[in-house]
């Protein structure tokens, strides 16, 4: 029986730019390995921070979300951000959060979802 080390390729379910579809950036098979932070910042307010792994420094594009359970159904903020440089960080500050409530959040890179974390946003 032949089983994968890798999870299957899937595509978050938003339209990606052009150069994001033509290619023009290379991740290693875990860009996520060192692991993805998120943290409150103050009331309604929290910060998702993470080092990727490139294999080479080219920009790369990483998707993100944010929502309200952990099967992201109900998704609260996404977005997409191009990260450069030799060790290209992902830092995405959010504002306008509910106060006091628990909130799930993944990444897409290089074909790949991270895995799902979640933070609870400070009380007032």
């Amino acid at each position: 029986m032949l089983t994968s080390l890798h999870a299957p390729i899937v595509r978050p379910s938003v339209s990606l730019p052009a150069f994001a579809r033509e290619g023009g950036f290379e991740l290693l098979d875990a860009p996520f390995r060192d692991g993805i932070v998120a943290y409150s910042g103050g009331p309604g307010e929290a910060v998702i921070s993470a080092q990727l792994r490139l294999s080479r420094s080219a920009p790369s594009l990483v998707y993100w979300e944010v929502g309200c359970d952990a099967q992201h159904i109900r998704r609260e903020r996404h977005g997409l951000m191009r990260c450069a440089g030799a060790r290209p960080e992902l830092r995405v500050s959010l504002q306008g959060l509910e106060p006091g409530r628990v909130y799930w959040y993944r990444c897409w890179a290089g074909g790949r979802w991270s895995r799902v974390g979640h933070f609870y946003s400070a009380s007032r």
